[in-house]
């Protein structure tokens, strides 16, 4: 749905911000800082409204967690009517005023996005924060050195701690009410655990029989987790196999539907992770019918919480960046408590036995393959197997009868959704358009200065004119003399023809590609092999056009190869996938080349492909 247009809007029209001065019927008139004016037509200036919409990647993260504060303070009355005896309560409990409250729950119910609650910048008078970064420092570190420690002294004590700190510092000491509101914006389970131990808080906060801690509706917990399917695939040309795909799988453990899968051949890693969750957030049907499936998938939406192990793809900036932004929880499976990963093993272990029925199956057991050739045996091409993949999960899988929650998983989610005679539903979630904002939130980033040639990564050049701005801007914070400023940019690791560049101003991304334009996309695993290459060969200054002529000679090196090689043929099945999509938009992907010695040979981002010698126990 288009956004509304109301005087005072402030657009970003042909990268320029404007501000809305006048409407007259179908069409809006606007004016720039400069003073120059423009009219439009409506149509045009729906849906590039750019105020109260900020990019978590351009705060801090002092401001970040002061915005996780104030949202842990309000989240009791989000959802609510808010009645002014609530507010009144909730006022006398943390020591923030009924006003500063309500101007919170506005904030937030206008965007429903954590960053509305950033703290603005201020020059000075009413509303300035009294806590400057040092205070700020005592505060926290009192916090964690007497509140979360097993001896459990009280508030008071902490804030006597905190004032006999600030007199050595000769700082005005905070408020008692300061620290009690930092204290109550602690997580409880961290606070349990601190507190009375591990022991505690697992028996707490640990799951009941037939139940998942937060399973309280629909999307209010999600468990995750991957595995190499049991499958060999083969190449879509001459169906010759190319090895085991891995699956990173995503169920709510509500109603035990699955909100979200990705399948590629490169092991687990933090992208494989971001973009199964960001098929989680959005809405199916162009998916579905990219596959020419018509059942409904109906998951979609804002997830409160998700459950992950704690191996390395999982522990990653970008995924916590992007969790922070969408208000999700991260919480790590425990160790040595398998009832946390039940739900997602089981599952996964479902998918295996299914697989076990087709040609190609390579089982999990010596004694069950026997004679059993997986490879001689394997039909499937990439494509067939994800599309096989998602009939089963929305046509037999959502379906069929689940003992753990006495009926479908489908007919689950609708109950929690729509509501029965005796639970009352949760309703539909608002459908998040802005796919390419989600898909971006969660792809890694990196920080770079703009020079005046624009920007270089990796030994190749990018430029748009939207950098032009910020073409060797300082950076006056950093306290050193003539220091370049950095900014963030954000690249698609199986296309990196593209940078995506988040503009501090206007909390906008916008594309800056090759600088030479005509230049070839690749991905980033296919440059990493070509530099590897060349050092290998002894160049000491790696320049650009080193790359993309070893890149061309690569291209032809395996036309030649194709049917020689297993891995050559999966780069092709991948890369033939991908035809068709939009950046940004595309399916999943990866890339591998081997090739003689005298070639060169692409490896994964973090590990070799697995060809089905290894699997996850």
């Amino acid at each position: 749905m288009e956004d509304a247009i109301y005087k005072g809007d402030i657009i970003l029209y042909e990268e320029t911000k404007y501000e809305v001065i006048d409407l007259d019927g179908d069409e809006v008139k606007l004016i720039d800082s400069s003073g120059n004016s423009k009219t439009i037509k409506l149509s045009i200036a729906s849906g590039k409204i750019i105020n109260g919409i900020e990019i978590i990647e351009s705060y801090s993260e002092k401001k970040l967690k002061e915005a996780k504060s104030r949202l842990a303070i309000i989240r009791p009355l989000i959802g609510k009517k808010g009645s002014r005896k609530e507010v009144e309560e909730l006022s006398n409990k943390t020591g923030i005023s009924t006003a500063t409250l309500y101007r919170w729950i506005k904030k937030y119910k206008e965007t429903e996005l954590m960053t509305s609650l950033v703290p603005e910048d201020r020059s000075g008078g009413k509303g300035k924060s009294r806590l400057n970064s040092a205070l700020d420092e005592i505060i926290d570190s009192n916090i964690q050195k007497h509140y979360l420690k097993s001896q459990r002294k009280s508030i008071k004590q902490v804030h006597l701690e905190i004032q006999l700190a600030c007199r050595d510092e000769g700082l005005r000491p905070p408020h008692y009410n300061t620290v009690r509101r930092r204290v109550l914006a602690l997580s409880e389970l961290e606070t349990v655990k601190h507190r009375l131990g591990r022991a505690a808080a697992r028996k707490k906060f640990s799951p009941k029989i037939s139940s998942f801690p937060d399973s309280l509706f629909p999307l209010s917990s999600v468990q995750i987790d991957h595995t190499p399917l049991d499958i060999i695939v083969v190449d879509e040309k001459y169906r010759e196999p190319i090895g085991r795909p891995w699956l990173t799988l995503a169920i709510d453990t509500y109603s035990r539907m699955v909100v979200g899968f990705y399948i590629g051949f490169e092991s687990p890693n933090a992208m494989s992770v971001g973009l199964c969750i960001s098929q989680a957030i959005l809405p199916k049907e162009e998916y579905l019918a990219q596959n020419e499936i018509y059942t409904l998938w109906p998951c979609h939406g804002k997830i409160r919480c998700i459950h992950m192990d704690n191996a390395m793809e999982f522990r990653s900036k970008m995924l916590e960046h992007a969790c922070l932004e969408y208000q999700i929880d991260i919480n790590w499976r425990p160790v040595k408590v398998p009832e946390y990963g039940g739900m997602i093993e089981r599952l996964l272990g479902t998918f295996s036995k299914e697989l076990h029925q087709l040609e190609g199956t390579t089982f999990n057991r010596y004694l069950n393959r026997r004679e059993y050739d997986s490879e001689k045996r394997a039909v499937f091409t990439y494509s067939e197997i994800e599309k096989w993949i998602l009939t089963y999960i929305v046509e037999v899988y959502h379906q069929k009868l689940h003992l753990g929650i006495n009926t479908s998983p489908i007919n689950k989610w609708r109950e929690g959704i729509i509501g029965t005679d005796e639970v009352v539903g949760v309703g539909y979630q608002p459908v998040l358009t802005d796919k390419r904002k989600v898909l971006l939130d969660f792809m890694p980033f990196e920080f770079r200065t703009i020079q005046d040639y624009g920007v270089l990564v990796d030994g190749i050049y990018y430029y748009s004119d939207i950098l032009r701005k910020w073409i060797n801007a300082l950076d006056v914070k950093s306290g050193k003399l003539r220091a370049k400023k950095k900014f963030k940019f954000k690249r698609d690791p199986r296309d990196i023809s593209v940078l995506y560049f988040l503009d501090p101003e206007l909390k906008e991304y916008f594309p800056v590609p090759y600088r030479n334009t005509s230049h070839p996309p690749m991905t980033k695993w296919e440059l990493k092999a070509i530099k590897d290459e060349l050092t290998k060969r002894g160049m000491q200054v790696i320049n650009e056009d080193a790359i993309f002529d070893a890149y061309k000679r690569l291209r032809e090196i395996e036309d030649r190869s194709l049917k020689q090689t297993k891995k050559a043929r999966r780069l092709n099945e991948v890369k033939n996938k991908q035809k068709g999509h939009k950046k940004i938009i595309n399916p999943p992907t990866s890339k591998m080349i081997e090739v003689d010695d005298d070639i060169f040979q692409a490896h994964e981002s973090f590990e070799d492909i697995d060809d089905g010698s290894s699997r996850k126990q």
